[in-house]
């Protein structure tokens, strides 16, 4: 078979090998197990795609198979994509491949301008050609095929034939990494940060308290600015090197009320009241905000401001 239906021909038989090489080596339940919310499994996708083959290079040209495909079942429109405890994946598979091969010897004897009928498409689109539907079983079957590439990683963790090709192991585990950290950047993050920013919060004020500007750096953007309840202001560097060096030294840097946290998505307000005191003075109350910003994956102060309460 040559030409334009030998190569549509050819795309469908290697679709159709795509498939079913990602059922190999599994068991019954892994076979039947559902792995999406919309119960999507390697034996649904393979019983499925058997009343394709039957319908669309089959009975649509008068060419019913020999065998009966499965009755459609008004009660479960997706009877087709599971299969029964009493089907074996055996009888399965085997009929995919029996409704293969009945589709091949339509496609060998027919014309891509052979005409067909589509008995459960609209009144006006079901008249249609082989061509048509050897494009469309090329499509449906390549779509199915990667679902089924998707289901088996999920499965076990194999993945497609080129996987050894690209990368090895540790370097798809480095690629993973990369990818969920870009994604980060745009992960929502309203109630993550209601409910891990306080603490991050705190662990900032007991690293200042401590001196452990190892621990504090981290916790604090590269352009922080501090404004002081005096109203001056400090950046990052000056802050940490003051801290480090004992001429800022705190003696009691916490909050006294709730953390408040405002904000929706890698942007967050803090506002609670603090109570500060350092080694050289008296202590006092104030309200304290800060800003956080998500940046590479982290949650970082980026401004702070303490008001104090008289």
């Amino acid at each position: 078979m040559s030409g334009l239906k030998g190569e549509l021909h050819r795309s469908l038989q290697a679709t159709r090998q795509a498939l079913l090489c990602r059922l190999e080596g599994l068991s019954e339940y892994e076979l039947r197990r559902p792995m999406t919310p919309t119960g999507t499994n390697l034996l649904g996708l393979v019983k499925h795609l058997a009343s394709m083959e039957h319908i669309y290079l089959g009975s649509s040209f008068g060419r019913p198979a020999p065998e009966t495909p499965p009755a459609w079942d008004e009660s479960d429109p997706n009877a087709d994509m599971w299969a029964r405890a009493e089907e074996s994946s055996e009888s399965v598979i085997s009929l995919y491949q029996r409704a293969c091969a009945h589709a091949d010897r339509t496609i060998a004897e027919l014309e891509l301008d052979a005409p067909g009928w589509v008995a459960h498409w609209d009144q006006d689109q079901r008249d249609t050609t082989l061509g048509a539907l050897l494009i469309w079983m090329v499509w449906e079957t390549a779509q199915h095929a990667g679902h089924a590439d998707i289901v088996r990683e999920l499965i076990d963790g194999t993945a497609g034939a080129d996987h050894d090709h690209i990368l090895a192991d540790p370097a798809w585990q480095a690629h993973l990494a990369q990818v969920q950290a870009a994604a980060n950047t745009f992960k929502p993050q309203t109630s993550c940060a209601a409910t891990s920013l306080p603490e991050i919060e705190r662990s900032r004020l007991r690293a200042l308290v401590r001196a452990d500007v190892d621990a504090a750096g981290p916790l604090h953007a590269d352009d922080y600015q501090l404004i002081t309840p005096n109203g001056s202001e400090m950046t990052k560097e000056d802050y940490l090197c003051s801290i480090a060096s004992g001429r800022l030294r705190y003696r009691v840097f916490e909050p006294v009320s709730d953390i408040a946290v405002l904000g929706d998505g890698p942007v967050a307000v803090l506002r609670y009241q603090a109570r500060i005191s350092f080694d050289d003075g008296p202590g006092f109350t104030c309200w304290h905000t800060d800003c956080y910003e998500l940046r590479d994956g982290r949650w970082r102060a980026v401004w702070s401001q303490a008001t104090e309460i008289s």
